[in-house]
């Protein structure tokens, strides 16, 4: 078991243990192997379920599913796009956009760090 994510001024705990490695997997995106699935969850939320993770070597995260939960949502990777240096620079300036609206908005999220 591995820590993901911890904010203890807002009681965030996320945490992960790899379930399996080597597996292939395929989304609408395509098919890949060496994948590692990892069992994601939150200790400090009990309530919250279990997630599968499927991490594929280059590209990341492609596949997530629900653990013990019939009605929980899957998501799956259905494109995948390479930003140029230009766009990489809007998606972190919209980012950080985001981010102080987040903060004027919501007691919780104002508990933490702005982001750089």
């Amino acid at each position: 078991m591995y820590l993901q994510g911890r904010s203890p001024s807002i009681g965030f705990l996320d945490c992960a243990q790899v379930f399996e490695t080597g597996q292939s997997v395929t989304v609408p995106f395509g098919s890949y192997g060496n994948v590692l699935e990892n069992n994601e969850w939150s200790p400090l939320d009990p309530t919250s379920g279990m997630q599968r993770k499927f991490y594929a070597p280059g590209v990341g995260n492609v596949e997530i599913t629900p653990v013990g939960d019939p009605e929980g949502e899957t998501l799956q990777l259905t494109n995948l796009v390479h930003l140029d240096p230009q766009a990489m620079a809007q998606v972190h300036r919209d980012a950080l956009k985001i981010d102080r609206h987040g903060h004027e908005v919501s007691f919780v999220y104002s508990l933490t760090p702005p982001a750089q």
